[in-house]
């Protein structure tokens, strides 16, 4: 278990390196990580039926419409693309706790030990970093 928490922590600072050097291989690369870290996160919680990951997408969900057809999934990638011009905007403490809770599903708590931060003072960044997600897709006209 340490091995994979290693792991996961080496990954989010890969992550963040490709992104920050505009690599082309990134959206591939973090979207096989984010498909196998799913696959173990959902065999692990299986048996505990938590319902973190849950809640973290229903946090988030207001501000991203659902891909039902071809124009929505051309819509969510050009969304895809704004998000990531919106965290770029971030400081990188803010995106990496943007990016813990919502990309890999971390609780309050387990954000707020690796940041040490309080849990309260990542719940407000987190509502704080929410409510400017929304203006900046607001001014982009991109807001559902």
């Amino acid at each position: 278990m340490l091995f994979l928490h290693c792991l996961y922590y080496l990954l989010i600072d890969l992550c963040l390196r490709l992104r920050g050097a505009g690599n082309p291989l990134l959206s591939h690369i973090v979207k096989i990580v984010r498909n196998i870290s799913l696959k173990i996160y959902w065999r692990k919680e299986a048996a505990k039926r938590s319902g973190h990951y849950k809640i973290a997408l229903e946090e988030i969900e207001g501000y991203i419409a659902d891909q039902k057809t071809v124009e929505d999934e051309i819509e969510a990638r050009e969304l895809a693309r704004i998000i990531g011009e919106f965290l770029d905007t971030l400081t990188l403490e803010n995106r990496v706790i943007f990016m813990r809770r919502y990309w890999f599903a971390d609780s309050y708590k387990d954000i707020a030990e690796f940041m040490g931060f309080s849990e309260k003072n990542i719940s407000v960044r987190l509502t704080r970093i929410r409510e400017k997600m929304k203006q900046y897709l607001i001014e982009r006209e991109v807001f559902v």
